[in-house]
């Protein structure tokens, strides 16, 4: 199917289509800052994990059995956290419901550089696997996610160091929120001088971009790319604005297929993502939690996800998100038998050498032209 799908792709392109239409967008590549595998990492509230040196170790490295760091894994981070411990949501808004102020903004900016948790986590870990690798010089790359500023707010603060409040229906004054978010996070980054965290980013947090926000995640994508970053996104399934994220200044995005989390999902839903990846010029997210531990019906999803890669090309030839729900990648180090076994397959996925289990009967990717 990956020779079809190669076959298909050569065709588009000796047509006379645009060559970038009906590709991925490739892991490496410039316009992503090079990187290939990017794992989010849920940091913030008091209700996850506490990412100190030993949790992150997995992810930054493929551990043995014993925890012993035997190669690299993950090369690039997302942190990101859309919820405060009062309930309020920094990127999606309910009305009726407790809305994120601007101390809430403050705290995510700096929640990132916690003492001992966090990129400090990360830090000691990176430093710790390069030791045992023989690398001491390793670096990963950072993505720090955005709050977003929700129209219906009228008004927001005033920021620390700022007077006057904002008016969130102002395009203006959403943009000077999201300026100092910015510039906060970066007065810490500074500061914190890490060795081994090379930042490269910054995440547009809503999952869905429709026509009246485009002009925000247009100057925002201005003013990060003013300061020489980049500006990520991961959209679900059907969300809006997927055909038109290079127009908004978006320089990466990997699609949600959104297939390992519903009761019942449609058998295609793999190869319909790969479709719209491939129409769209951006990469994939690899999804799963700790349900995986749960069934057999989720374990079959997961490999699922890896048989697709093999089958559809975006193993090798995309650029990947993984989310995994929080703390599931060490889990599965250290459990034997099936957790174990599907820690070792991401790996070799990652690295690019994972054959297909066999266990997922998958379908045909079309050429139809795109919706």
């Amino acid at each position: 199917m990956y020779m079809l799908i190669a076959t298909m792709l050569a065709a588009l392109t000796t047509c006379g289509g645009p060559p970038e239409a009906w590709t991925y967008q490739r892991g490496g590549a410039p316009e992503a800052a090079r990187v290939r595998h990017l794992c989010l990492i849920y940091h913030g509230s008091n209700n996850r994990v506490e990412w100190t040196p030993d949790a992150i170790l997995p992810y930054v490295a493929h551990v043995d059995e014993k925890g012993k760091p035997t190669d690299w894994l993950f090369d690039s981070f997302l942190l990101l956290e859309f919820r405060c411990d009062n309930g309020a949501m920094l990127h999606h808004y309910s009305q009726g419901k407790v809305q994120a102020t601007a101390d809430d903004w403050a705290w995510l900016a700096d929640c990132w550089f916690r003492e001992k948790t966090g990129l400090a986590g990360m830090e000691s870990a990176v430093e710790s696997a390069g030791r045992v690798l023989g690398q001491p010089d390793h670096q990963v790359n950072i993505v720090i996610a955005l709050p977003i500023p929700l129209s219906p707010i009228r008004e927001f603060g005033p920021l620390p160091g700022h007077s006057g409040k904002l008016d969130f229906s102002k395009e203006e004054d959403r943009f000077s929120a999201l300026q100092w978010y910015i510039d906060r996070v970066l007065r810490h980054w500074r500061t914190a001088r890490y060795r081994h965290l090379r930042l490269i980013g910054f995440y547009w947090t809503a999952e869905s971009i429709p026509p009246r926000s485009n002009t925000i995640v247009e100057t925002t994508a201005g003013y990060i790319h003013k300061l020489g970053y980049k500006l990520f996104w991961i959209p679900y399934f059907s969300a809006q604005g997927v055909s038109e994220w290079r127009k908004r200044g978006i320089d990466a995005t990997m699609l949600q297929p959104n297939y390992f989390f519903p009761p019942k999902v449609e058998s295609d839903r793999l190869a319909k993502t790969a479709r719209k990846a491939l129409a769209a010029g951006c990469g994939i997210e690899i999804e799963f939690d700790g349900r995986v531990f749960e069934s057999q019906e989720r374990q079959d999803r997961f490999w699922a996800y890896l048989d697709a890669g093999v089958e559809y090309g975006w193993m090798k030839h995309a650029l990947l998100g993984y989310y995994e729900g929080g703390n599931v990648v060490k889990r599965l180090a250290e459990t034997p038998g099936a957790g174990r076994e599907m820690y070792d397959a991401l790996y070799r996925f990652v690295i690019g050498t994972y054959q297909s289990s066999g266990r997922t009967k998958l379908t045909a990717v079309t050429t139809a032209p795109a919706d």
